[in-house]
């Protein structure tokens, strides 16, 4: 096992981190990186129409990835593309 600041900072295994791919890096693919020991990260996808995923959206995809891992995982925000209470969810 490689333990670096990284590893000891955020709680995980190993030095590896999932890239937040937007609509790719599902629930599952991020629970499973991060029970692997790695830090999954989940994209936050804009839609077709250009708006982004809002707070519910946004919450349920946490609620599923909490189902699945009590390890810690990541969310990949384009900040300027949510408001406030997007990123507050």
């Amino acid at each position: 096992m490689i333990t670096t600041r990284f590893t000891e900072l955020l709680g995980v295994r190993h030095p590896i981190v999932l890239g937040g791919m937007a609509s790719v890096a599902s629930a599952e693919l991020v629970a499973a990186v991060s029970n692997a020991g790695g830090l999954g990260i989940c994209g936050t996808p804009l839609r077709a129409v250009g708006l982004p995923v809002d707070a519910e959206e946004a919450r349920a995809v946490v609620a599923r990835i909490r189902e699945l891992t009590t390890l810690p995982f990541g969310l990949n925000m384009l900040l300027f593309a949510f408001s406030d209470a997007d990123v507050d969810a």
